[in-house]
């Protein structure tokens, strides 16, 4: 696996949170989007709002039904959108969440840290020219997550999809060419 162009935080008005993110290239897996972040926050809390429909809803940018069993169905609805499937590969919570959505697979772990918790998002991406927009959006997701744990679901302003071209053109310039 080779790494790069490390990336701390998106742009200033969409990351308040210390992210991370790497371009990385597995001989095996194709192109991965690694998003790293701190959360000061327990495993078991994170993973309430990973897994739960209600929290879900609050952050992430589709309308999610998921059910958490290895090879239970997880659907993903944008407003006024059909939806569209993936399944759920693997779970052992609190710590793992992988399934498919689309063409890609994410992957979630968690792991305990000194005052909360670190949250590894690995997206395998199949289509590489999709990766300035695939880090966008989750920079956005991610930045709203941390805002549900920091300061509940009252103070999340939730942006849809596609993210600003302003922010995808950001990561065009930091991560390499597919």
């Amino acid at each position: 696996m080779t790494e790069s162009s490390p990336r701390s935080g998106g742009l200033g008005k969409w990351a308040p949170l210390d992210l991370h993110i790497r371009l990385l290239a597995d001989e095996h897996a194709g192109l991965i989007l690694r998003f790293t972040c701190r959360l000061r926050h327990s495993v078991e809390r994170v993973w309430a709002a990973l897994t739960h429909e209600a929290e879900l809803a609050v952050w992430y940018p589709t309308r999610v039904r998921i059910d958490t069993r290895p090879g239970g169905q997880i659907s993903f609805q944008f407003p006024g959108a059909d939806p569209f499937f993936g399944v759920v590969l693997e779970v052992e919570p609190p710590t793992l969440l992988v399934f498919t959505t689309l063409d890609d697979t994410l992957r979630w772990q968690l792991a305990e840290a000194e005052g909360g918790c670190v949250l590894t998002l690995e997206n395998i991406v199949a289509h590489p020219e999709h990766a300035p927009y695939t880090a966008a959006g989750f920079d956005i997701t991610l930045n709203q997550l941390t805002t549900l744990l920091d300061y509940g679901a009252s103070h999340v302003h939730r942006r849809e999809m596609p993210p600003p071209d302003e922010l995808v053109g950001h990561y065009r310039t930091v991560l390499p060419s597919p």
